[in-house]
């Protein structure tokens, strides 16, 4: 009787607990976290987590009720917050009727950033140039937050929930920054919110959420892959299982990545997005073409951001040999697949082909100078978030007109006015043919009729502001068809403008 009795008492205790409100659990996703940045205006903040089903959940910040949402048959819940300013800190508290609650502290509003691709994104700030001394600054920020989703798993269903997590929300420190080279946090994300930090002075949280050598099927959702072409059912052929220690954790198969590093952020709201990503898809740049714009727009349609458009910045692939085969125009043709995402609105990129790093321990694929990367990344952000009159790439050419053929050819090669800040800017540059030999590069060319190449080796002829006279020897007899500029696994980058941005490749 006695223990009848205890056990009595012990139920009635648990009920009593419950109803008080005592937590009995997470309520919040494990996307959220205490020292996270959550967006500010214009944008409404979102929370979302699991709680009992159809339970009724109470959003306070700082104490205040903010409103009530009902949870659906399956227990997932979302709420929003009131706009806020850039600030902090705060608290937001989530409490269920039937569930018990759960704090958030010391929460800033500010810009939050998604940071995705393959190893140049993942690739850490310990691996950068000078790191040591980058680590040892990064504890200055304390209003950046970063958080790092493990690359522990794959989903062949959307998961509404991280499975591995690598880092939880943490304030930015020499700890937090610098945990390994293919560890936390990515340096290009870093460089990337801690420039744009140091220039709005708002608080910056980013997500690094990325896999070394992945294909862009992977990060696309299964109707996305469909617009293209690809039958999600159908799984690439091009990265063997043996490449990966667990052949169970292959992350090249359709949408995979997409299923479990991205689609639980989906009710997050962001400023924009860092994409550094290609490599692991060179020799397929008619398919990226289409892939690349599709999944931009496939990730905006399914954040559904309110009151603003998801920004997208993504890195022109830097030079490189690794992988690719000399002479071989692949890497050039995916870096012109690359620049297909221009097509759609509030996209911008960083050129990286001038930082090409033939030293890298981790393989000149993976070059060291993320610092420039951030840099011109922060500043098209700036440009294209933020709305700031700012020059933010590099010299982009509309076209060419013979105006004369061999022997003494000459030819005006037309650039958009809008890329060319103050004015061109010429640099001396060779290639480094004794370490890649001299068919994987390529610098300023005049193409003739018979099928040769000449290379110019005059500097350019500035005429009207936006025009280059490009002027070289040719045999007599010999027409100009065409000319080209970087198209090459190493591009030889002597064409600027004045505020240091590269000309793209054509």
């Amino acid at each position: 009787k006695r223990s009848k009795a205890i056990m009595k008492q012990v139920v009635v205790l648990v009920v009593l607990l419950c109803c008080v409100g005592v937590s009995v659990g997470a309520i919040f996703s494990n996307a959220l976290g205490d020292h996270m940045v959550l967006q500010r205006a214009p944008e409404q903040a979102v929370l979302w987590g699991t709680v009992r089903p159809r339970d009724t959940v109470t959003l306070k910040l700082d104490g205040k009720e903010v409103g009530k949402f009902i949870a659906n048959p399956q227990g997932l819940w979302k709420g929003y917050l009131p706009t806020q300013n850039p600030g902090g800190p705060h608290a937001v508290e989530a409490s269920g009727a039937a569930t018990g609650s759960q704090i958030l502290s010391d929460v800033y509003f500010g810009d939050v950033y998604i940071c995705s691709g393959q190893s140049n994104m993942q690739f850490s700030v310990q691996g950068v140039f000078n790191a040591s001394q980058e680590i040892a600054k990064a504890g200055r920020y304390q209003q950046i937050r970063v958080f790092t989703v493990g690359q522990g798993s794959i989903s062949h269903t959307p998961l509404s929930e991280f499975e591995t997590i690598e880092q939880k929300w943490s304030i930015a420190s020499a700890q937090s920054i610098g945990n390994g080279v293919w560890s936390y946090q990515s340096a290009v994300c870093w460089f990337s919110g801690r420039d744009l930090y140091d220039h709005n002075k708002v608080p910056v949280g980013l997500i690094s959420s990325n896999w070394g050598g992945t294909i862009i099927q992977a990060w696309s959702d299964p109707a996305a892959l469909k617009k293209c072409g690809i039958n999600p059912d159908d799984q690439p052929q091009m990265i063997p299982l043996s490449r990966f220690t667990n052949p169970k954790l292959n992350p090249n198969q359709n949408s995979v990545l997409f299923n479990a590093m991205i689609y639980p952020l989906l009710p997050m709201r962001l400023r924009g997005v860092f994409w550094y990503q290609g490599e692991n898809n060179v020799g397929q740049n008619t398919y990226y073409s289409c892939a690349f714009p599709t999944m931009i727009q496939s990730w905006r349609d399914h954040f559904a951001l309110s009151r603003s458009v998801l920004n997208f910045f993504f890195v022109h692939l830097a030079a490189y040999t690794q992988y690719v085969q000399a002479g071989s125009p692949a890497l050039a043709l995916l870096r012109e697949a690359q620049l297909s995402g221009l097509s759609l609105p509030n996209v911008g990129y960083a050129s990286a082909i001038d930082l090409g790093d033939l030293g890298s321990p981790e393989g000149n694929i993976h070059p060291r100078d993320k610092q420039t990367v951030g840099m011109r990344l922060a500043i098209a952000a700036r440009a294209i978030a933020f709305g700031e009159k700012i020059v933010h790439q590099g010299p982009m050419a509309s076209g060419f007109n013979v105006l004369e053929n061999g022997p003494n050819a000459r030819v005006q090669v037309n650039f958009e006015a809008v890329t060319l800040g103050s004015g061109f800017e010429f640099k001396s540059n060779v290639c480094p043919s004794s370490l890649v030999g001299a068919r994987q590069c390529a610098g300023l060319t005049v193409e003739g009729s018979n099928g040769v190449s000449y290379n110019v080796t005059k500097t350019p002829e500035i005429r009207g502001g936006s025009e280059l006279i490009l002027s070289v020897g040719i045999p007599s007899g010999v027409n100009v068809v065409g000319t080209t500029y970087g198209f090459a696994n190493w591009p030889v980058c002597t064409i600027f403008n004045r505020e240091g941005f590269p000309a793209l490749p054509w």
